[in-house]
């Protein structure tokens, strides 16, 4: 830009002469030119102030440096958002790969244990099963020891009494024996029979124990696997939902974070309740087993009561068979005391001999009755000890059960735990999900505010521009101008 200050004053110059052209004087500056006019009768001097183009130049170059400096520097500054952007977006694609192997570490840790309890409880129901044989083994070993023991305790007896009767009877007598042995051996023959069908029942029994056993063991596993399954049945609600939630625009997905809290709390609801009812259950199924292990010893107890009773009932038949013995010994006796009444005189020695004889069979009498009460307490103490080891092993198969239980319990809690940090992950994940959709809507909007800014600060240099050249255009007319109006002075 220029400007045209002319300025009357007279010549200081006494050297200028009309026609002389115009002269610069280092008195007024660079910027002053001396115009003299053809006029010499009345010189006059005009001071023209002038703007060089070098200078303006000069101001353009500056001009432009800055724009381009200030280019520079928002290219670094985009450069280091997106980097800064792109670091983020590594880091987050890490952490959802840490997050999903560590997923894939736990799926396999989880599938290990699970693993590890099916083989522990294949190995307790062995050993179970090996158990119950023993116990059975154990069970038949004694009832073949206590019918050997009856078996030789009455074999003992029968000879004694056989012997009894071949030396106080005769072929009468011995007709009677063989009648009564008869019917003894047809009652032993009822009884082993009657013997044999409640070990029968006891082995159906037990049979049908452990096939309610086995029912409830099958059970519990079918409800674990039903738990398992509605477990997978959640997780793949989830992930449908998620993909649904994607497909949503954000109004629909607003309204469907809404409808899934809302969902999720009745789920939820809807799972305590299940799990409050699975609680009662196992309550219910742990009172039936105690009260199915009450019946079974109920049962020992009654099968105990009933062994004693048939002992009870054998000795008192012992003991009629013995009076019976007695009372046929007495009858004899009195018979041989008439006999030896009558002929007392001529079998004088032969009644001592008799006398020694009875004195004799009183002896082993004693001897008999203390053999069969020791007998029949080691037969006791025996009893004792079986049923101790009975109760014993009672107890231990109780503990073995409640320890059943609690690890059941156990791995039923583990896998609630599971489902909850499962769902607590999937809760995080969602988070993750919607915080990163934010972030990347707020780049998004970043780099669409960057490239507006852009945009106006390329219209704002296009403007300058524009406005520069129009400038420049009219400082260029006015110079014209100027330069005709100096033309035409």
């Amino acid at each position: 830009m220029s400007s045209f200050k002319p300025s009357m004053s007279e010549p200081k110059s006494p050297g200028s002469y009309c026609g002389v052209p115009a002269q610069r004087s280092s008195q007024w500056g660079p910027e002053m030119v001396l115009v003299k006019l053809e006029d010499c009768s009345h010189p006059l001097e005009l001071n023209v102030i002038v703007k060089e183009e070098e200078e303006e130049r000069g101001i353009k170059e500056e001009e432009e440096e800055e724009r381009a400096f200030t280019e520079e520097q928002r290219a670094v500054t985009e450069e280091a958002e997106q980097r800064a952007f792109t670091e983020e977006q590594r880091a987050v694609t890490e952490e959802a790969k840490e997050r999903a192997f560590t997923e894939e570490q736990r799926t396999f840790k989880e599938e290990a244990e699970e693993r590890a309890f099916t083989e522990e409880q294949r190995a307790f129901t062995e050993e179970q099963r090996a158990f119950t044989e023993e116990q059975r083994a154990v069970t038949e070993e004694q009832r073949a020891f206590k019918e050997e023991a009856e078996e030789r305790a009455f074999t003992a007896e029968q000879r004694a009494f056989t012997e009894e009767q071949r030396a106080f009877t005769e072929e009468a007598e011995e007709r009677a024996f063989t009648e009564e042995q008869r019917a003894f051996t047809e009652e032993q023959r009822a009884f082993t029979e009657e013997a044999e069908e409640r070990a029968f029942t006891e082995e159906a029994e037990e049979r049908a124990f452990t096939e309610e056993q086995r029912a409830v063991t099958e059970e519990a596993e079918e409800r674990a696997f039903t738990a398992e399954q509605r477990a997978f049945t959640e997780e793949q609600r989830a992930v449908t939902e998620e993909a649904e939630e994607r497909a949503f625009t954000a109004e629909q997905r607003a309204f469907t974070e809404e409808q899934r809290a809302f969902t999720e709390e009745a789920e939820e609801r809807a799972f305590s309740e299940e799990q409050r009812a699975f609680t009662e259950e196992q309550i219910a199924f742990t009172e039936e087993q105690r009260a199915f292990t009450e019946e079974a010893e109920e049962r020992a107890f009654t099968a105990e009561q009933r062994a004693f009773i048939e002992e009870a009932e054998e000795r008192a038949f012992t003991e009629e068979q013995r009076a019976f013995t007695e009372e046929q010994r007495a009858v004899t006796e009195e018979a041989e005391e008439r006999a030896f009444t009558e002929e007392q005189r001529a079998f004088t020695e032969e009644a001592e001999e008799r006398a020694f004889t009875e004195e004799q069979r009183a002896f082993t009498e004693e001897q008999r009755a203390f053999t069969e009460e020791a007998e029949e307490r080691a037969f006791t103490e025996e009893q004792r000890a079986f049923t101790e080891e009975q109760r014993a092993f009672t107890e231990e198969q109780r503990a073995f059960t409640e320890e059943a239980e609690e690890r059941a319990f156990t791995e039923e809690q583990r896998a609630v735990t599971e489902e909850a940090e499962e769902r607590a992950f999937t809760a995080e994940q969602r988070a993750f999900t919607e915080e990163q959709r934010a972030f990347t809507e707020e780049a998004e909007e970043r780099a669409f505010t960057e490239e507006q800014r852009a945009f106006t600060e390329e219209q704002r240099a296009f403007t300058e521009e524009a406005e520069e050249r129009a400038f420049t255009a009219e400082q260029r007319a006015f110079t014209e101008e100027q330069r005709a109006f100096t033309a035409e002075l």
